[in-house]
């Protein structure tokens, strides 16, 4: 049986070598307070998922989102409009990784 190489561990849909990963609660924290300070929401809202243990789900206002926990420090948290997410969840390819982007939300709303 082979050795797992930490060095050659690779992210998905990434080239790069991946930095520290974090435990999946302190993934959970940073990516809570980043969305509460950008959506503004209270403590709480998010449900994590308990499959895809980085991903969360939140009903704010009148919109559901989708935050993706990053496991390194390289990355920013990822938030969806639970729309924008099922359409990236449905394609496949680099078309995927440019609808994420593009879909991201970055700044307050």
């Amino acid at each position: 049986m082979g050795t797992f190489d930490e060095s050659s561990a690779r992210g998905p849909g990434s080239n790069r070598i991946c930095g520290h990963r974090r435990p999946d609660a302190d993934c959970r924290a940073r990516a809570c307070r980043w969305f509460t300070e950008l959506v503004g929401a209270p403590q709480g809202v998010l449900r994590w998922d308990e499959t895809h243990h980085l991903q969360a789900h939140a009903h704010v206002g009148d919109r559901d989102y989708v935050l993706i926990a990053p496991r390194d420090e390289e990355h920013e948290p990822v938030l969806l409009d639970k729309d924008d997410w099922d359409h990236v969840t449905h394609t496949v390819g680099p078309e995927r990784g440019e609808l994420l982007r593009s879909y991201a939300i970055s700044r307050r709303r």
